[in-house]
């Protein structure tokens, strides 16, 4: 706003309105709107303090002298409930020691804390008493780690463990430095769990399979969840998949399906996620364990520059995924697809991207009786989200244009769920990602 509304306007309006506007303000604006009134003031600072983002030494050592010597501070610190603790890109991660104290420091400093989020800071080399110290945050219920380089699943899991309450974990990018297994195809069978089953039980789990981190740390990773009996209450499943190697993506799937089974009948949403550009990999997953699944969401890469391996790819791929469907109480299905151009040529006319109709017919039929299926009699809904992806060389008309012409295509697709009206289509450009259509 360019003006501040008249006094004999403001005054009117009750403080409740205010108070609500102030808890969407961004945090730029919110360091504003503390210094208007005494009224705000309060609101504002609750907003400010429910998340705690610590990016440097230097803010960490400002952070505990406000907490020592400010009572206001130490008082507003008693309802954060988010802190995340982070490092940039470009910082050696060695030279952040503060994270090895922090757990001691503010345990009792942030009694309302809920959720720790650590993102490329956790090193194979943290003192003992970091561990330790984890114990003290009592009440944490979710836990995120990115970018972590740890010595071996013995270290990750006392750090889970370290939260009895813990129900949402999420794990992206966690590296070890000695893998416990070394051999592209690991004796499941007889392994045996890595400790006593933990007392944990999570609801969420979000993993991500990614070829940085190696093969061998992402199998460590599942065989201790599944070992360790963390999964068996497991209610959400996500799994980020940023591989496009065939043999690191079978493996992958190895231990996805294995976390599938150890969740069983508890789990009641799986979301497969796609974050790779090139080629359309074969990823293979069974959920005939999990009888009681309603949500499943599943996101799609169709390359144009080969149209028809690849929308075929797609019919072979959504078959083998809902074919292994036992759940007679699955209610919502979101499939995100993403439709997009490698650099070189570019097809001039959709119909060189499209297929038309009678060219997937035989490669549906078999889907199709899939989808009629008892399972799928309680269905409620089916989202089918389009992302297209195209480079300045074509208009955003173009790309609204090849938009358009995929709406019949997914209509054949999903026909059995189409004839029910169940069947959502909307679709965006992405040039910024700005919304160009929807249908019907």
């Amino acid at each position: 706003m360019s003006k501040s509304l008249p006094l004999h306007l403001s005054d009117r309006i009750p403080l409740e309105v205010f108070e609500d506007i102030v808890d969407y303000m961004p945090i730029s604006t919110l360091l504003d709107a503390v210094l208007v009134c005494r009224a705000w003031h309060s609101r504002a600072s609750r907003r400010l303090y429910s998340t705690v983002v610590i990016k440097s030494r230097t803010q960490y050592d400002l952070l505990v002298e406000q907490s020592r010597t400010s009572p206001r501070v130490k008082q507003w610190l008693t309802t954060t409930r988010d802190l995340i603790v982070l490092c940039s890109y470009n910082s050696k991660r060695e030279g952040i020691t503060f994270l090895n104290s922090l757990p001691l420091v503010f345990a009792h400093t942030l009694p309302a804390l809920r959720v720790l989020d650590i993102r490329r800071m956790l090193c194979y080399n943290m003192h003992p008493t970091f561990y330790h110290a984890l114990r003290c945050f009592t009440h944490i219920m979710s836990l995120r780690l990115d970018d972590a380089v740890l010595g071996n699943v013995a270290q990750l899991r006392r750090i889970v463990c370290a939260f009895p309450h813990l129900e949402d974990l999420a794990l992206d990018r966690v590296t070890f430095r000695q893998p416990r297994y070394v051999s592209s195809r690991p004796p499941y069978w007889t392994d045996t769990p890595l400790r006593p089953q933990s007392n944990t039980r999570l609801k969420v789990l979000t993993i991500s399979a990614h070829p940085n981190a190696g093969s061998d740390s992402f199998i460590s990773q599942a065989n201790w969840l599944v070992t360790s009996a963390l999964c068996v209450s497991l209610r959400n499943l996500v799994v980020r998949f940023l591989c496009k190697d065939d043999p690191y993506l079978k493996l992958a799937c190895e231990q996805v399906d294995r976390l599938l089974g150890a969740s069983g009948t508890s789990l009641t949403s799986f979301h497969r996620i796609y974050d790779f550009w090139h080629g359309y990999p074969p990823a293979r997953f069974s959920l005939i364990h999990n009888t009681a699944l309603r949500t499943l969401k599943l996101d799609l890469n169709i390359h144009l520059n080969r149209p028809d391996a690849n929308w075929r790819a797609v019919a072979t791929e959504l078959h083998a995924t809902l074919s292994t469907v036992r759940s007679s109480q699955i209610e919502h299905i979101t499939i995100d697809t993403m439709i997009y151009f490698t650099l070189g040529r570019l097809p001039a006319d959709r119909e060189d991207c499209i297929p038309s109709c009678g060219e997937l017919e035989a490669d549906l039929r078999s889907m199709h009786d899939v989808m009629v299926t008892p399972y799928f009699d309680g269905l409620k809904d089916v989202g089918v989200k389009v992302k297209i992806w195209h480079d300045r060389r074509r208009s955003a008309d173009w790309a609204d244009d090849i938009a358009r012409a995929t709406v019949p295509v997914f209509c054949q697709f999903l026909r059995p769920w189409h004839k029910r009206g169940l069947v959502d289509i909307s679709y965006t450009t992405w040039g910024g990602l700005t919304t160009i259509g929807s249908w019907p």
